[in-house]
């Protein structure tokens, strides 16, 4: 029976976990102000027609995606459709593709998306029913993109989500949002 040298010989978590680490340096990392790392990995990833869900508040992020020509499905308070509004304007962008929607619950009739935009939330609790909701709406091959993420509840739900085998981290954008794709359905 052959010795073998624990020194060089790696763990069973090392051989398991190489994949997810070399994946991990290996993802393209956008620098730079979040606004632009953001339309610029908007420019390439949305679609004109797509549909796209954003939970919670960030102006910027809005117009971005109607610049790109999707439909833009927002849950948040009549004042950040308001504001998303004159942001556009104010850009020469078309608000015809917003639309906003009071609550949760009343977004279930714009049916799936393709992409998902949740906004910071202050606190887990919020942030992970956001996601649920999300999740479920979002298309196997569609993008969730969380905002936050290296806040402290953000960083909990991006740990869940790159321990999940359904999601993949596909890029993180000036080290404030992290994109991931759903790669299988809901269970």
């Amino acid at each position: 029976m052959a010795v073998l040298d624990a020194v060089q010989t790696p763990s069973l978590f090392d051989r398991l976990t190489a994949p997810l680490k070399r994946m991990q340096r290996n993802v393209k990392r956008r620098r730079g102000p979040i606004d632009a790392g953001l339309a610029d990995f908007l420019g390439e990833a949305i679609r004109p027609g797509d549909k796209v869900l954003q939970i919670g508040a960030n102006d910027r992020a809005a117009t971005t995606f109607l610049s790109c020509g999707a439909f833009h499905l927002m849950i948040a308070q009549a004042a950040s459709a308001e504001a998303v509004e004159a942001l556009s304007a104010a850009e020469g962008v078309s608000s015809e593709r917003l639309r906003a929607f009071a609550s949760v619950g009343a977004s279930e009739s714009a049916g799936r998306v393709d992409a998902v935009y949740l906004a910071p939330s202050p606190g887990f609790a919020a942030l992970a029913a956001h996601f649920r909701h999300a999740a479920t709406r979002l298309r196997t091959g569609g993008i969730l993109l969380l905002d936050g993420a290296d806040t402290i509840e953000g960083g909990r739900l991006y740990d869940a989500l790159h321990a999940d085998l359904g999601w993949r981290l596909d890029e993180i954008i000036s080290g404030k949002v992290a994109v991931f794709r759903k790669t299988a359905a809901m269970a």
